[in-house]
């Protein structure tokens, strides 16, 4: 059974997506909706790969690698799909219904992974503020933290928002998401916008995902 295949029937099926693939070329009603990627212009620094100019103008993105396809079903980073049906695996594995995951495999995929000299590798890292940006991208620096199977997890409470034990990555076009068990809070921010950790994607990243927070605080989530 290729990867996709097993996807289709073990993730996408149950939850009900319909726009997540590996071959984009197949599916003609996704790719008409496809964006264009945007790109911040003044090249990248030569160290971290962010923008050079972090307040430079946007200009459509040179580079058409995202719109070639794959020869076959990558899981690193081969999929293509909508922010909606992506939202619905956060949704899954953050309220835990057991649709993809039972209780035991829920907690594997929350549990920290590191050593104690790996984690503070990780932790001597993300003083500096690019390399903060690009792993643990609007969490503030000096926040503990510790990678699960795939992800980095929050090991202390941030003060309104995101409790203890939330999982959370990114993609390389500044897109962002978070799984907060703790509060049943999830969400994902997505702008197709290349170089990796945009200072000011980041930013407005922060504030949708403040707004989530305050949203359900506002009807009754206690925070």
């Amino acid at each position: 059974m290729s990867l996709g295949k097993y996807m289709q029937k073990c993730i996408w099926e149950p939850l009900g997506i319909k726009n997540i693939t590996f071959h984009l070329e197949e599916r003609l009603n996704m790719l008409e909706r496809f964006p264009e990627m945007t790109e911040r212009l003044g090249g990248m620094h030569p160290m971290f790969g962010t923008a050079a100019g972090p307040s430079a103008k946007l200009g459509w993105g040179t580079n058409i690698w995202w719109r070639q396809g794959m020869t076959h079903d990558s899981g690193g980073a081969g999929g293509y799909g909508s922010a909606v049906d992506y939202q619905k695996i956060l949704h899954s594995i953050t309220a835990g219904d057991r649709k993809l995951l039972g209780p035991e495999m829920l907690e594997e995929l929350f549990r920290p992974q590191l050593s104690d000299s790996a984690r503070a590798q990780f932790t001597l890292g993300r003083t500096i503020k690019q390399i903060n940006d690009i792993q643990t991208s609007g969490v503030p620096i000096g926040t503990q933290m510790d990678h699960a199977l795939g992800e980095a997890i929050l090991l202390e409470n941030l003060e309104g928002g995101r409790r203890k034990g939330t999982l959370s990555w990114r993609g390389l076009p500044n897109m962002y998401w978070w799984a907060d068990r703790a509060s049943g809070v999830s969400g994902m921010y997505g702008s197709n916008l290349i170089p990796t950790a945009d200072p000011r994607s980041i930013e407005m990243f922060k504030v949708f995902e403040a707004d989530v927070y305050e949203k359900a605080k506002s009807q009754g989530v206690k925070l």
